[in-house]
């Protein structure tokens, strides 16, 4: 497999990553926190993600910024259109965050239960309570979603 093959395979299982930990952004958000490697300039993919997901550079991440990059992640894995997530439009996921996502256990992902998950995780991991995610809170709640799955 080439150096592109394996950097878009990363970027599909941040992205779905991204979909099912609720620890707020969890954003490209991606295999996050536990998982990730720096690569050799430093900055971690997790890093990249979060000031991705700020896009006002504030520093935090709102709820607002979080929905706007859910929204892409969902419409980037939903390759048919048909405004659900299955568990093979995720590809490589872990199938108990799959399931903590799947409210309904109809094997298929909403957006809307992508975004009660992900607003569920924003609550939780905003510790300081100002409404919005610090990259230290964002690494914090991704860590506490996964390590919950395990």
């Amino acid at each position: 497999m080439g150096t592109r093959e394996r950097s878009a395979r990363r970027r599909g299982r941040a992205v779905a990553a991204a979909v099912l930990c609720g620890g707020a952004l969890a954003i490209g958000f991606g295999a996050l926190a536990a998982v990730a490697q720096p690569p050799s300039g430093g900055t971690t993919p997790e890093r990249l993600a979060f000031e991705a997901a700020d896009s006002d550079g504030d520093g935090l991440v709102s709820e607002a910024e979080m929905a706007r990059d859910a929204a892409a992640a969902f419409s980037a894995l939903d390759r048919n259109r048909d405004r659900r997530l299955t568990r093979a439009e995720l590809g490589e996921h872990d199938p108990k965050l799959f399931d903590r996502v799947d409210a309904d256990r109809d094997g298929v992902l909403t957006f809307s239960e992508v975004m009660r998950h992900k607003l569920k995780g924003l609550e939780a991991a905003d510790t300081n309570r100002d409404g919005a995610l610090s990259f230290e809170e964002m690494l914090a709640g991704a860590r506490k979603e996964l390590e919950a799955v395990r």
